[in-house]
């Protein structure tokens, strides 16, 4: 009885070990979102010191 629930706890174990190609086509597109989001993060981070360049500029030339 022990060695049927030995084996029964490791098929999990066995069945994980290789990928079907829609577990790669899910990582892939998670990979893909991962890299969308952190060049999203990189333009917002460009507009935000764009916006502050011109506010710099802004009070400047206001104090003329």
């Amino acid at each position: 009885m022990k060695v049927l629930a030995a084996v029964l706890l490791s098929l999990p174990l066995a069945a994980c070990q290789t990928q079907g190609r829609f577990e790669r086509a899910g990582e892939n597109v998670d990979e893909s979102i991962e890299e969308v989001r952190e060049g999203v993060e990189d333009v917002i981070e460009d507009v935000n010191e764009g916006v502050e360049d011109v506010s710099d500029d802004v009070e400047r030339r206001r104090k003329r």
